[in-house]
């Protein structure tokens, strides 16, 4: 057994056995300001960074360019380094990105500079975006709606719609074990989603298994469709508004 493998099940083991005991949560919360910054190492090369971020969440990149029209309007919100509005922006689509943080938003820019980009940044909240009702073709996120509570996650969805026409998201299951855990993540299962989701203004028009992590599971995932929803550690849901 490699190294790689023994961090990943030892990471695994002490997950289940932190949620056994403890629940889901942990008090260790690293902000991501400070976990972004170290990512302008000496040897960075920032177009290798975002072409890695796009292959490992290519589900969530392939169900933008479906559910999108070509050059569509797209905001990213909660975008971190933005690194897929960026991927988005050099293939043909209208990038905006949307973050509550100054600091997050400088590391953004800095990235969206190092490969000659177009994003366009705004300061916002996801349950108070600063755009018009129905700037965008599609708003997305990654690894933003599962920091909030159940209220504010319908806040949320119902936000995003107003200022899209969809609203595709990827948030971590029950099942997820990997090392990119913040600490503070909201983890439950597919059929909780799909209930916090009806209680909002929108409603599920298409959703897909993920496993970033796993490329054996991702392959027999793919075999069946990106429909192995219930045991994936990550699912992305296609959401439109009820109106």
């Amino acid at each position: 057994m490699t190294k790689e493998k023994i961090q990943l099940k030892n990471w695994a083991l002490s997950i289940v056995i932190k949620r056994a005991l403890f629940g889901h949560k942990t008090r260790k919360i690293i902000p991501w300001k400070i976990r972004y910054s170290k990512i302008f190492d000496r040897d960075f090369d920032a177009e290798k960074y975002v072409l890695n971020k796009r292959m490992k969440w290519n589900k969530i990149i392939d169900t933008i360019i479906k559910h999108s029209p070509k050059k569509g309007k797209v905001l990213e919100a909660g975008c971190g380094t933005s690194a897929l509005a960026i991927w988005l922006g050099n293939n043909g689509f209208n990038t905006f990105a949307l973050d509550t943080d100054s600091e997050i938003l400088r590391i953004a820019s800095t990235l969206n500079k190092k490969t000659n980009s177009r994003v366009r940044y705004k300061k916002g909240s996801l349950v108070k975006i600063p755009f018009k009702d129905q700037t965008f073709d599609i708003i997305f996120s990654h690894g933003s709606l599962e920091h909030f509570n159940t209220k504010e996650i319908q806040e949320a969805i119902n936000e995003g719609l107003r200022v899209a026409d969809k609203y595709v998201f990827g948030v971590p299951t029950i099942f997820d074990v990997s090392n990119c855990l913040r600490g503070d993540e909201f983890l439950t299962t597919y059929f909780q989603w799909k209930k916090i989701i009806s209680r909002s203004e929108g409603y599920i028009i298409d959703s897909y298994a993920s496993f970033p992590f796993h490329r054996i599971l991702e392959k027999i995932n793919l075999f069946f469709g990106s429909k192995l929803t219930w045991i994936s550690p990550t699912i992305i849901f296609v959401v439109k508004s009820k109106k």
